[in-house]
């Protein structure tokens, strides 16, 4: 459909009520790699699916005012994979003994993020990644402890 823009703040936090019951549904379904929402240029919920399948019936199911609003896209890992992903990751570290401070999993863009201490760390972590995650896993270096202000 056209692009529409959504500034109101009431209106996001509707739509995005609204859509919760949808994202809940499919959760359950294994070819789900996970949602978001763009801001700009158009506002939406895209989502995104491991498959090419035609998803046009979903809409049906969804609820009217959300449907203008709904955008799909490919996605690399369905959530089951991208946990898996992540278990491997943090399996092979820990193998090793690296140390991670931070783990985070980006699903927009699909990206995996390991935070280590030291750039001698660093080095070990990227070599240890399983190959499968390597060209979606960053590797950091610095102190990600929450810090009091």
């Amino acid at each position: 459909g056209p692009c529409r823009q959504v500034r109101d703040g009431n209106t996001i936090a509707m739509l995005q009520v609204a859509a919760n019951d949808l994202l809940t549904d499919l959760a359950e379904d294994p070819t789900f790699g996970g949602a978001w929402y763009e801001h700009a240029p158009c506002y939406r919920l895209v989502l995104a699916f491991t498959d090419v399948r035609d998803r046009t019936d979903l809409l049906d199911t969804v609820n009217p005012e959300v449907r203008p609003f709904i955008a799909f896209a490919r996605s690399s890992y369905s959530n089951g994979e991208r946990d898996q992903a992540r278990l491997a990751i943090g399996s092979a570290l820990a193998a090793a003994a690296v140390q991670m401070t931070i783990f985070s999993v980006s699903v927009h863009p699909e990206q995996f993020t390991v935070g280590v201490a030291t750039e001698a760390d660093a080095e070990r972590a990227r070599r240890l990644i399983p190959e499968p995650y390597r060209a979606n896993t960053t590797v950091v270096v610095g102190n990600f402890e929450p810090t009091l202000e």
